[in-house]
């Protein structure tokens, strides 16, 4: 199961934004968001890698750093992985406080509402 830490987050969106970018790319990119020393950078990079969901070519000298997958299968895993831990009792206060605590556009909120008008619409026909 893929999970990633809060900077591997940020490192991974910006490669889904953003990519190919060499190390000296990814750390101008990231900006302020991390305050570290390039050999961190490229030590979080080398363990995106390791993990598969990031990945490199070379081109020259120098090495290009893209996604190795899709951010909605990260979501998906990290979504999984959240769910094994609190269990069925406590999912609807989980997806709840998700809600709240997020600003979601307007388009979030129509898709929310379609999605649960299909899901009971489902369960009526049972």
């Amino acid at each position: 199961m893929i999970t990633l830490t809060k900077p591997e987050w940020i490192l991974m969106n910006t490669l889904w934004e953003k990519s190919p970018l060499t190390l000296s790319g990814v750390i101008e990119a990231v900006g302020d968001q991390l305050d570290w020393k390039y050999t961190t950078y490229s030590t979080y990079l080398k363990r995106l890698c390791d993990k598969g969901v990031a990945r490199y070519e070379m081109l020259g000298r120098d090495k290009f750093y893209y996604p190795a997958i899709d951010r909605n299968k990260c979501i998906r895993a990290e979504s999984e992985s959240i769910l094994d831990r609190i269990s069925g009792s406590g999912l609807k206060d989980l997806l709840v406080c998700m809600i709240k605590e997020s600003s979601l556009s307007s388009e979030d909120m129509q898709e929310l509402k379609e999605l649960f008008d299909e899901l009971a619409d489902k369960e009526n026909e049972k």
